[in-house]
């Protein structure tokens, strides 16, 4: 797991599998956000909404 965190990614969960990357869109700090099962990372969400506020990369 330390090898997964250490450029900046984030484990949020394990079952299922669950990480962020650290983003920006116009200026906005988001997390790309991906869930084991997902075939892309297509999913974004601001850190102060959390997996709450996952929506699709426009």
């Amino acid at each position: 797991m330390t090898a997964v965190q250490q450029p900046g990614i984030q484990l949020k969960g394990l079952a299922p599998l669950l990480l962020d990357f650290p983003a920006e869109f116009d200026g906005v700090p988001v997390l790309l956000c991906w869930l084991e099962g997902d075939q892309d990372l297509a999913w974004f969400h601001r850190a102060d909404l959390g997996f709450a506020g996952r929506r699709p990369l426009p």
